[in-house]
């Protein structure tokens, strides 16, 4: 039964009706608005990196909302002072709550390419025209990701090794500009795969 749930409730919450019920609010706490809020960018998943965008945005004083459905880390984005829908970032019904007429961006930060992949179908059916960035995990995933209606595409690993070789050319005195034009040359070549 527990090993069936999670595809069960990923069939359930693409009906719109059941996706309202599936992702109530429990408590009598409202839930925020982000139309209330005027937000420019909105975080679907609020863990260590959706967490690092928000500050980031904050920092440069762009109003945004997170979508998070982990108690733990809705509590202390709200300690922060971030708006917080809370829900599952694939439900229709939770993105509505996220979309107000100023957004421009929506960065996907979940950990599953199938969750990414049905995010970016909810975020493009309520607001099709915003700029959407994604993480993925696997390179394999990036053609799909792109094809479903990513922007951009963000790839932990690619960009950690990267910054490898940044570090370990400099450190082994290879010239900057050398090392820029290596990086943008590995980068369009991983463009062009996907």
């Amino acid at each position: 039964v527990f090993g069936g749930a999670p595809a069960l409730y990923t069939r359930l919450n693409r009906h719109a009706g059941l996706s309202r019920w599936l992702n109530r609010k429990g408590s009598g706490e409202p839930q925020p608005h982000a139309s209330s809020y005027d937000a420019r960018a909105v975080i679907l998943g609020g863990g260590r990196v959706g967490a690092m965008v928000s500050a980031a945005l904050r920092k440069h004083q762009v109003p945004h909302t997170v979508v998070e459905y982990d108690s733990a880390n809705r509590a202390r984005l709200l300690a922060e002072g971030v708006p917080v829908v809370y829900g599952d970032a694939t439900s229709e019904a939770v993105v509505k709550q996220a979309v107000c007429p100023t957004l421009e961006l929506a960065v996907i930060t979940l950990p599953d390419a199938e969750m990414t992949r049905m995010a970016i179908h909810t975020v493009r059916k309520v607001a099709p025209n915003i700029r959407i960035v994604a993480r993925i995990h696997r390179a394999q995933d990036a053609v799909l990701i792109r094809r479903d209606g990513a922007d951009a595409i963000i790839q932990p690993e690619f960009e950690a090794g990267t910054a490898m070789i940044q570090e370990g050319l400099r450190s082994l005195g290879v010239s900057p500009d050398e090392t820029e034009r290596y990086i943008i040359q590995i980068r369009d070549a991983a463009t062009c795969a996907t």
